[in-house]
């Protein structure tokens, strides 16, 4: 038995040879947008009402429901900062915290990070000079502890943040 299936009690049914059966196909005028509406505006809709903030941050760059299935890099960072911006007045905290530990956790998905944090700086200045001084406080703790992993991932992350001028050389 796989780990998909239901166990019951009771005995597996045979289908009914006298059923109708149907076809159903798809209409691809339904999967386009409505006229004067883009594709990323459509997924950027969808993503809003199916992911929080929190999911799109963690799955930017895969392909993955959340994002449409789709692997487009640009459109992807544009839906995260689209619902980053919405929820920054009542989550600024929440997100400063949680994109801190995603660069170090998710080292490979660092550029993103990197320009997202770009984006938001161009609006908010602080939240990019937060992100830069915890950085850097990360990064004393990780020499001062000897963390060479960290180290290196944190030197990553600064160094994203200057190619996406929020650090200024």
């Amino acid at each position: 038995m796989s780990l998909c299936q239901i166990h019951t009690n009771q005995p597996p049914t045979e289908p009914n040879p006298r059923a109708p059966t149907e076809t159903k196909t798809l209409d691809p005028s339904r999967l386009l947008p409505a006229p004067g509406t883009s594709l990323s505006a459509t997924a950027t809709a969808t993503a809003a009402m199916s992911a929080g903030w929190r999911t799109l941050l963690l799955r930017i760059g895969d392909r993955c429901p959340e994002y449409g299935g789709t692997a487009d890099h640009k459109e992807h960072i544009e839906i995260c900062y689209n619902v980053l911006s919405r929820e920054y007045e009542h989550s600024k905290d929440d997100i400063f915290e949680f994109l801190l530990q995603c660069a170090e956790q998710l080292p490979h998905k660092i550029p993103f990070f990197g320009v997202l944090i770009g984006l938001i700086n161009l609006e908010n200045e602080d939240f990019a000079k937060g992100v830069v001084d915890a950085t850097q406080a990360n990064l004393q703790d990780a020499l001062h502890t000897e963390n060479r992993d960290r180290i290196r991932i944190l030197l990553r992350f600064l160094c994203g943040l200057v190619s996406y001028v929020v650090v200024l050389g």
